[in-house]
């Protein structure tokens, strides 16, 4: 049985190995330490406080399998935001529909997926971010 709770046990996991690899992405000279990583969480738990994002507020994500993905997965589950993984290789039509159905607030996408997809479409979404280096994309103005 686990005494802690999954926050707890990444939170000592990134403490114990903060200077070891953690994410490397594969075929590219691109390697993160778990320090690394638990900064960039941090960055994007900042991000979500200033967006207003609420526990329990949902995140889409899609894009290739990569550091930057991981990071985004990461800092959603352990801020208490939901995650929703949505497969590369649907059609916009099918992104818009899940993004929409599941009722997420934010989009974290590779440029090439977000460059296919329709702003108006996606009426919830406050905030898309580029998994290449988490710039925003698109914001939302408007009530937070």
């Amino acid at each position: 049985m686990i005494k802690e709770n999954f926050i707890k046990l990444y939170e000592n996991s990134f403490r114990d190995n903060w200077d070891l690899p953690c994410y490397t992405d594969y075929g590219e000279n691109t390697h993160y330490t778990y320090g690394q990583v638990a900064e960039e969480i941090a960055r994007l738990h900042l991000l979500f406080k200033h967006c207003s994002l609420r526990r329990g507020d949902k995140i889409s994500v899609i894009g290739k399998n990569n550091a930057h993905w991981c990071i985004a997965y990461m800092a959603t589950v352990t801020y208490g935001a939901i995650i929703v993984p949505i497969l590369q290789d649907f059609t916009p039509h099918d992104v818009h529909h899940i993004v929409n159905h599941s009722e997420s607030v934010f989009l974290f996408t590779s440029d090439s997926i977000w460059e296919n997809l329709e702003e108006e479409k996606l009426p919830g979404v406050r905030g898309a971010f580029s998994l290449t280096d988490f710039r925003c994309l698109y914001q939302r103005d408007g009530e937070t």
